[in-house]
């Protein structure tokens, strides 16, 4: 059931975490004797030594019975997922009730007394794991040999976290209004997953994220920790953020310590709120200019050879405390992209109109530095783009996930042809309005192979290539898209997706 439909997603999952989450996070390479045992191994605290006893019983019946697809759900991932550089146990978790049955089949060999005396030993070793996990007692249980612990011990820890106390601030000073909370470290005991739990288990309106990108857009609130912030493959941005919030006066004057709170490791957290009341002491038209000037630069870092660029900005006094009506930007062509990632895609774009309502800009940065430092918008709308079939398939020919695909445009869809190492994949996808996102996908006439698939499955095919989720999560204020329109090209001109 949880493999089923992500079966087709499987593979570019694999190609994309197998080997370079594995690499950052210092993991043995697959082959070797202690990667591949890493599974076999831990299969026995994850599950239960006896549990583990009982499924190799089990597997034997299920071989013996010709029941080949209890054996296949259950050795096909394990063996595919022991191959793989990136090893964590929760990768395994969803084989444990195929493992239940199995290790149900091993038990049912047991007959009269013998299942009786069977249950109550199951019974006891039960009790013992519980009992060895949250006490722990006994402790220190380890396999022989091998010198891995028997249960996983997780005793309570008595340490204070200050989650509590720290969200008990957050709302108090946002008067219970919903509010984004960036929980900037990731440390196993202060993360986003952490405040994340916290939030849903009291109801708060709060939003958690992860530590933020570039600038924090939409972000309300910063929870921050000195010290450790997590893992050596994560702690890069924690540690920038920190050092930006050192240097940069301007962003650390919009974002002042709300309180400051000890944790058990020795560390201080420290909670931001965005506040900007002090006004900017210059003139608006002045202002506006510089401020139409810092959009000017900050486009350079995602657009290139803009031709007939204008900017124009809707405002009044409330600018000089950041705040803009709107902000809108047309260009009669341009190529947009992420210009600071080398080897980006660019993707030449025509007739563009896009318009940003109540956006909130750092007055202070803008004025003495000319650094845009946005803040915040209301909503987005990408009025109106023209993008050829040539600039759409040249754009996706440089995404990993479509370097294999043929695209063609038709009358009111797209249809693509994705050609993987076994049968291909064709749908026809149409673009259709979303509310949690800048648009979704329909897909129909969807083939694997010469094999139509019925209509309850499209969506377990199509969504492994379907990038609509993943960018509503990567964008940090609400993006809508006017009206979208796909023409298949004309002898003349070529003509190709359009929004207005």
């Amino acid at each position: 059931p949880w493999y089923g439909p992500r079966l087709f997603g499987l593979l570019p999952q694999i190609a994309s975490r197998s080997f370079k989450q594995a690499a950052e996070s210092g993991h043995p390479d697959p082959f070797t004797a202690s990667a591949l045992l890493f599974y076999p191994t831990m299969l026995v605290p994850q599950f239960g030594v006896l549990a583990v006893v009982l499924l190799l019983a089990g597997l034997v019946v299920a071989i013996l019975r010709r029941q080949g697809v209890a054996v296949t759900a259950f050795l096909v991932p394990f063996v595919l997922f022991s191959l793989l550089q990136n090893k964590n146990l929760r990768y395994t978790l969803p084989l444990l009730p195929i493992a239940a049955v199995l290790a149900g089949m091993g038990f049912g060999l047991l007959r009269g007394h013998g299942r009786v005396i069977g249950g109550g030993v199951l019974a006891a070793v039960c009790v013992l794991q519980v009992s060895a996990t949250v006490l722990p007692v006994p402790r220190g249980l380890t396999l022989p040999g091998l010198g891995v612990a028997l249960v996983p011990e997780s005793p309570p820890r008595r340490g204070n976290w200050r989650h509590r106390e720290i969200l008990a601030l957050i709302t108090r000073d946002s008067r219970g209004a919903p509010a984004t909370v960036s929980v900037v470290p990731n440390d196993n005991f202060f993360s986003v997953s952490n405040f994340r739990y916290y939030g849903a288990r009291d109801s708060l309106p709060l939003r958690f994220t992860r530590a933020w990108e570039s600038e924090p857009i939409g972000i309300e609130y910063m929870i921050l920790k000195t010290g450790d912030v997590g893992p050596a493959w994560t702690a890069a941005r924690p540690r920038r953020i920190a050092e930006r919030l050192a240097s940069d006066p301007h962003l650390a004057r919009v974002f002042p310590v709300l309180d400051e709170f000890a944790l058990p490791d020795g560390s201080t957290a420290s909670v931001r709120v965005r506040r900007l009341t002090d006004a900017l002491d210059v003139e608006v038209a002045t202002f506006a200019r510089e401020v139409e000037a810092a959009i000017r630069r900050a486009l350079a870092d995602v657009v290139s050879g803009a031709e007939g660029l204008e900017i124009r900005l809707v405002y009044d006094d409330a600018l000089r405390h950041g705040q803009i009506s709107r902000v809108e930007i047309r260009a009669a062509s341009a190529a947009v992209g992420e210009m600071t990632r080398p080897g980006a895609a660019m993707l030449r774009v025509r007739d563009v109109r896009i318009a940003f309502d109540d956006v909130l800009v750092n007055p202070f940065s803008i004025h003495a530095t000319g650094r845009l430092g946005p803040l915040e918008a209301r909503r987005v709308a990408l009025e109106q783009v023209t993008i050829l079939e040539a600039d759409a398939r040249a754009f996706l020919r440089e995404q990993k996930a479509f370097s294999r695909a043929s695209v063609k445009l038709e009358s009111g869809a797209v249809a693509f042809v994705m050609h993987l190492p076994g049968p291909d994949v064709a749908a026809r996808v149409r673009f259709v309005p979303a509310n949690d996102r800048p648009f979704a996908l329909e897909a129909e006439s969807v083939r694997i192979g010469w094999i139509p698939v019925p209509a309850p499955l499209v969506d377990w095919v199509v969504r492994t290539w379907d990038p609509s989720p993943r960018l509503a999560r990567r964008l940090p204020v609400p993006v809508t898209l006017r009206h979208l329109d796909v023409t298949p090209p004309r002898s003349s001109r070529p003509s190709a997706p359009t929004s207005g």
